[in-house]
């Protein structure tokens, strides 16, 4: 299918990813395309290979909250590991981690935050907490293939984009595939995640998927693939499909859903 088409364009990547050589896959697209979507077809498939997968979710509301998304996901995802398995990352990186993920320190008395006096002052502070994230997100790899997602980086705060520019200088050594996601739409209103892009091209350390809206060809086929029990209507209703939705993904998909929804209580229609 048109997924299946895209996820296939890039299987390279996350087969290096998961044998030891890390990649950085940038996804870009106006909101509804599907990047979201694919990134998320993309863990799956991850998954099933025995990556460690972690995803985390840039919100609007928290633009201005530092580390805010990799707190979120960290925290969630150490929860759910037993307390040997959190014993095996270092301790360092998770006392580090403890100022933005609180819970930790229900995990072991080894794992509190920085007292004020080892703080130091607060871009110190930042820097080193900056190296706990990556030590711990490069351990986590060691131990075995990561897969992390960043969506809709569009708004994403500094501190988490520092994070990943440090990630990314250490892929090629790690077994690890950085996924990100943002709208192209919505870049001018962060200047620096433009800046982070900027210095990904200069060092063509990455590959960037572009994704479009369908084309009247790719709406018909996923109607045909969708709704199989009325595949002979599929290009009239392709092409209507196309022709209310102008292609974006989104739109395409809910607008089948109501159709299939409203087919299914009468037949009729």
């Amino acid at each position: 299918d048109v997924l299946g088409l895209e996820v296939a364009a890039h299987p390279v990547r996350l087969e290096r990813a998961l044998g030891g050589s890390g990649n950085l896959l940038i996804i870009d697209g106006e909101a509804g395309v599907g990047k979201t979507r694919l990134a998320y077809e993309l863990l799956r498939r991850a998954g099933e290979r025995g990556a460690t997968v972690i995803s985390a979710t840039c919100q609007q509301l928290e633009q201005q909250l530092p580390f805010a998304s990799l707190a979120d996901s960290l925290g969630r995802y150490l929860y759910g590991l037993p307390d040997e398995s959190v014993r095996c990352l270092p301790q360092s990186s998770l006392t580090q981690l403890a100022q933005i993920v609180p819970s930790l320190q229900d995990r072991g008395a080894g794992i509190l935050p920085p007292s004020a006096d080892a703080a130091g002052v607060a871009d110190e502070n930042r820097q080193r907490l900056i190296d706990g994230i990556v030590s711990l997100f490069a351990a986590m790899a060691t131990l075995r293939p990561l897969v992390l997602l960043l969506d809709d980086l569009q708004w994403s705060d500094p501190d988490t984009l520092a994070v990943l520019s440090r990630l990314a200088q250490r892929l090629g050594d790690l077994p690890i595939l950085l996924l990100l996601s943002y709208r192209n739409d919505d870049l001018s209103e962060n200047d620096a995640l433009g800046t982070l892009l900027h210095a990904f091209n200069r060092s063509h350390a990455h590959s960037l998927l572009h994704l479009t809206r369908f084309t009247a060809e790719q709406v018909t086929e996923f109607v045909a693939l969708h709704w199989q029990e009325e595949a002979a209507s599929a290009p009239r209703l392709g092409s209507l499909l196309f022709s209310a939705t102008q292609g974006n993904a989104l739109f395409v998909a809910e607008a089948l859903r109501d159709l299939e929804e409203r087919h299914a209580t009468d037949p009729s229609h």
